[in-house]
């Protein structure tokens, strides 16, 4: 009788374990689920705010080229102009997703910090225009065509690019030529670099950095600030 009273307590022991693991299996299932979808939501919701970041800066572009007198320009160096614009840009596109921005001073310096690079890097472009070491229209415009042709060719990169373009309401080539300057600036840098690797060979030159090489551009340079 004790032996059966035991089997039976044992039996409804085990039941009720088996159960809490199956509900604890549930919850934590559940629990993944539910992080599941609040990180695609997050995603999706970071994704709608940087496109709508492109799609307001593009617009701002045009008017920019449509209108050029009404840009404000913070600073120019040679023929490159360094715009407020720009800077909005890469300042909104840093805090997306962000609920809690820094504080004015914070933002402030931070803003300073992107628009003395936005100078440095337009005195490089400058630079290489000068010196024969800036793109051409035929170099651009092949460096296009192919970028075009890997996004026909994977399917990843076409369901993206389908996906900007419905948002922003651009057609394959306004999406592929909004890469132009980024791809002029990309190949005006990599001159540069190839240059100073041809100037300084060695491990001992090259003590001499790309910054201080990129000093040495900027010297040579005139710039004229706006923003003060």
């Amino acid at each position: 009788m004790k032996n059966r009273i035991l089997l039976i307590l044992i039996t409804f022991i085990l039941a009720v374990s088996i159960v809490g693991c199956k509900k604890k299996k549930t919850t934590i299932d559940s629990k993944k689920e539910q992080d599941a979808a609040s990180q695609k939501k997050n995603e999706e919701e970071f994704k709608n705010n940087a496109l709508e970041i492109i799609k307001k800066y593009k617009v701002i572009q045009k008017e920019n080229e449509e209108n050029p007198d009404k840009k404000v320009i913070l600073a120019k160096v040679g023929d490159e102009e360094v715009l407020k614009s720009d800077i909005d840009f890469v300042m909104e596109s840093r805090y997306i997703g962000k609920d809690n921005l820094p504080d004015e001073e914070t933002q402030k310096k931070e803003r300073d910090v992107i628009l003395e690079n936005m100078i440095q890097k337009a005195g490089a472009i400058s630079y290489a225009k000068k010196n024969g070491l800036y793109p051409s229209d035929e170099d651009i415009n092949k460096a296009l065509a192919k970028l075009k042709e890997t996004i026909n060719s994977d399917e990843y990169e076409t369901k993206k690019a389908e996906e900007v373009m419905k948002k922003t309401g651009w057609n394959m080539d306004q999406y592929v030529e909004s890469y132009r300057k980024d791809i002029a600036e990309t190949f005006a840098v990599d001159s540069i670099f190839k240059d100073y690797k041809k100037k300084y060979p060695t491990k001992e030159d090259q003590k001499y950095t790309f910054q201080n090489f990129l000093d040495e551009i900027m010297s040579g340079e005139q710039v004229e600030r706006f923003d003060k």
